[in-house]
């Protein structure tokens, strides 16, 4: 570890928490025995009890430091993988939620622990610039886990979680070599702090800098609304005729898109394009993508509108939080993006149990049309506003 530099650390932590059996879950699930209709619950209760530990999450980390918020969340994924292998509904279902609520504890340390370690080397104005190598270094990891999942799957079903288990406990070895990070325990640990205090300091953040709240929301919406797609895409895929080597070359394919979506927003930038217009051009034609992948049948044009739709979402996600990192001066960070998150984590599970509800009645395909709808709706409401209040900033 003594020949890595910190920020080489967190390229190769960032490629660890790549989940290996991401490419095959869902399809793990039915071949189990778990229905749809139980993938949709399973799912469902999973993002309730995320979003119920996300605002104290983030409080949490804010107090007890990013890095230690990091190995508590890798121990937790570690066994949440382990989980897995009892092959049954109520293992599975266990082992989904224990990955859910310990990685909360992720959501905004891993962004933030960077930028505070590159606050103490004075290499805070590379924020923007360093953590979309980080991106594309752990998307460049991912196509070799999403490549080889699907076979690993098809040769020992085990296999991609025995994997899983080891890359938390390697990740969370390897962070806990990091180095000392400005504002690593910002407050002091007790149910204030990590309540009432955090709370209003992020409210009060949100109040006087209106350009935080409509960088954060509007972005996590869309993000959170397509993990709603994502949730399912294994079996829709399935129903399209692809086999789970099929699909995971269907990862691969996103990995390569990961590789190179979170240079998009800097390039914009260099090209004069404000991040008002960013945030506005990339929301709208993420809604009507939303809404197209619930129209289309034809499987090569679904991968591909996938596909922008998370170059999309990755190039805001970053945009978004470095416009967020550079107005927020206080030891709250981890709070106000996890009020981002507690907003993600609403939308996520209203979109997750509204296609279940709606597959009572519908088949998945029309479920997902009429989430895409209320995401197109949604986003061409906040669209102005937004922009105003950023170009404002």
């Amino acid at each position: 570890m003594k020949r890595l530099d910190d920020i080489k650390k967190y390229y190769i932590f960032r490629a660890l928490i790549k989940r290996y059996p991401l490419p095959i879950i869902a399809l793990f699930m039915i071949d189990v025995g778990v229905s749809v209709e139980q993938v949709a619950l399973i799912f469902t209760v999973s993002a309730v009890l995320e979003l119920i530990f996300e605002v104290p999450s983030g409080a949490i980390a804010d107090a007890i430091g990013h890095k230690k918020s990091l190995l508590i969340s890798m121990s937790g994924q570690a066994i949440a993988m382990a989980l897995y292998l009892g092959a049954s509904f109520e293992w599975v279902f266990a082992g989904h939620i224990l990955y859910y609520v310990s990685g909360s504890l992720m959501t905004g340390s891993l962004l933030l622990i960077f930028f505070e370690r590159l606050k103490v080397l004075g290499r805070e104005h590379e924020y923007r610039k360093l953590p979309a190598r980080a991106k594309s270094v752990s998307q460049g990891v991912g196509i070799l886990f999403m490549a080889t999942a699907g076979l690993a799957y098809m040769w020992q079903w085990w296999l991609p979680f025995t994997i899983g288990i080891l890359q938390f406990v390697l990740a969370g070895v390897l962070i806990s070599t990091f180095g000392k990070t400005a504002n690593a325990s910002a407050v002091k640990f007790d149910l204030y702090s990590l309540t009432w205090k955090q709370i209003r300091e992020a409210l009060k953040i949100f109040s006087t800098k209106p350009v935080v709240l409509w960088a954060l929301l509007p972005v996590a919406f869309f993000t959170s609304a397509m993990d709603t797609f994502h949730n399912f895409d294994q079996i829709l895929l399935s129903n399209f005729g692809l086999t789970a080597v099929l699909i995971s070359f269907v990862y691969v394919a996103k990995r390569f898109v990961g590789m190179l979506a979170p240079f998009l927003g800097g390039w914009l930038t260099k090209k004069g394009v404000s991040d008002a217009w960013i945030f506005s051009g990339g929301l709208l034609a993420s809604g009507l993508v939303a809404m197209a992948l619930g129209l289309i049948t034809n499987p090569i044009i679904w991968i591909g509108l996938m596909l922008i739709a998370m170059a999309l979402y990755i190039a805001l996600g970053i945009v978004s939080n470095d416009v967020i990192n550079h107005q927020i001066d206080s030891g709250a960070r981890a709070t106000v993006l996890s009020f981002g998150h507690l907003a993600s984590g609403i939308v996520h599970t209203a979109g997750v149990a509204g296609v279940g509800v709606l597959l009572g009645v519908l088949p998945l395909q029309a479920a997902l049309l009429v989430w895409g709808i209320v995401i197109f709706i949604f986003l061409l409401l906040v669209i102005t506003p937004m922009h105003r209040a950023i170009s404002r900033a």
